[in-house]
């Protein structure tokens, strides 16, 4: 999963590939329309390529409550829209 991998680059303090893994998130999330997470991450992706992110591994929990949320979001308009056709 790609928050596993942005929590691994985390806990290695490596900046490019926060940068990267952060990057590819916050298109994923910006693809359906979530921009709570578009917007964390795409500070934890500028800082990283400001080599200035000093976000902890466990900063992705937070990222967590906003995928969960983001997915029931998600399941509820798919299912508004299944009921209605």
């Amino acid at each position: 999963m790609a928050l596993a991998g942005l929590r691994a680059a985390l806990a290695a303090s490596d900046q490019p590939a926060i940068a990267r893994a952060a990057h590819s998130l916050k298109s994923m999330s910006a693809n359906v329309g979530a921009r709570g997470l578009v917007a964390r991450l795409r500070v934890i992706e500028e800082d990283a390529r400001n080599a200035a992110c000093a976000e902890r591994a466990d900063a992705c929990d937070a990222l967590d409550s906003l995928l969960v949320a983001t997915i029931r979001g998600l399941e509820e308009r798919t299912r508004s829209r299944a009921a209605a056709a």
